[in-house]
């Protein structure tokens, strides 16, 4: 009788240690969509991110409405591009041909308004 409890009790403590792993990580896990994916669905207006590499020789800066505007192309399909603006410092280590999630906005002239960039990092294990 007092194994069966044991039993009982463990299993509980394992459902609930389970239930908060889901939940902490749950929270943590950010979905990126690609940019095919994203002029796919056409979710107009929504916060989303999105991930590409920064096309050579498509940054320019307007220091008259201070903002950046380059182009993102997708490394799996190079055809599948997407026009974002951003109006805040570029991170550090932003330059062309590096890969980038930029969050924000798409207009339904196929526009991204971005409201923040994160740098990828290349992993150190790649081969160059």
């Amino acid at each position: 009788m007092k194994h069966k409890k044991f039993v009982v009790g463990g299993f509980i403590l394992c459902i609930a240690v389970g239930g908060l792993v889901f939940a902490a990580l749950g929270g943590s896990i950010d979905y990126y969509n690609t940019i095919g994916e994203l002029k796919e669905r056409g979710e107009f207006g929504e916060t989303v991110k999105v991930r590409g590499v920064v096309m050579e020789d498509s940054l320019e800066f307007n220091s008259e409405i201070g903002e950046y505007t380059f182009v993102l192309y997708d490394e799996e399909n190079t055809a599948e591009t997407l026009a974002i603006s951003f109006s805040h410092a570029l991170p550090d280590s932003f330059k062309e041909g590096t890969g980038v999630v930029a969050q924000g906005k798409l207009s339904e002239d196929q526009h991204f308004v971005a409201s923040s960039l994160l740098v990828s990092c290349p992993s150190k294990y790649q081969s160059e």
